[in-house]
């Protein structure tokens, strides 16, 4: 079993105590800019870089851009980053980062090992594009991202069963096609088996 957690924002002392029951964890990105109480951390929990995460100083247990991954007998695919919608109110090295979504040139490897892969399962910060009216507080949330985009991408050529994702900072559960997408609020979490229709929030 792995414990699936949203967004942290810098709460550190919450996210801690939501991982100490569990052996094995994955947090959805957004984990915060300063990873100096979460440094001893291992490779059982581990975390997916999203738009508000420091990029200068990723911590040795954060997944780095997209790829399959397996943890606690459970393999799944990811893929990090976000685009801000607040990034003119932001520091470039402060508080947000250039690369906060994958390049155009790592964008199409990732959607090449994507389809070669035809994962079951899907972690990610963000979401495809048609997943965005059910998750969207407001119009400027429906901003088509390069990483809605490439989301949408890899939905159309491959259909998982499961899709967990973050960022909108709402709990949600949607059904689109064979795939459920489920959305994890700030520090909402599931507890997760491998099984895609056996997970409780």
């Amino acid at each position: 079993m792995i414990r699936i957690i949203g967004d942290v924002h810098g709460l550190m002392s919450q996210y801690l105590d939501l991982i100490s029951p569990v052996e094995y964890s994955v947090q959805l990105g957004d984990m915060g800019l300063d990873y100096s109480e979460i440094a001893h951390l291992g490779k059982s929990h581990v975390f997916i870089p999203g738009n508000h995460d420091n990029y200068n100083h990723l911590p040795d247990f954060s997944l780095r851009d997209f790829g399959e991954y397996r943890l606690g007998g459970i393999e799944f695919f990811y893929i990090r980053g976000a685009y801000s919608i607040d990034q003119n109110l932001r520091t470039e090295g402060v508080d947000w980062w250039r690369n906060e979504e994958l390049s155009y040139g790592l964008a199409c490897v990732c959607y090449d090992q994507y389809v070669v892969a035809k994962p079951k399962i899907i972690l990610s910060h963000d979401c495809p594009t048609r997943v965005l009216p059910y998750v969207a507080h407001n119009s400027a949330l429906l901003f088509r991202s390069t990483t809605n985009q490439l989301m949408e991408a890899c939905f159309e050529v491959w259909e998982p069963d499961l899709w967990i994702f973050g960022h909108h900072h709402r709990t949600m559960v949607q059904k689109i096609g064979k795939t459920i997408f489920l959305c994890l609020d700030e520090l909402h979490y599931i507890d997760f088996d491998g099984n895609p229709g056996n997970w409780r929030i």
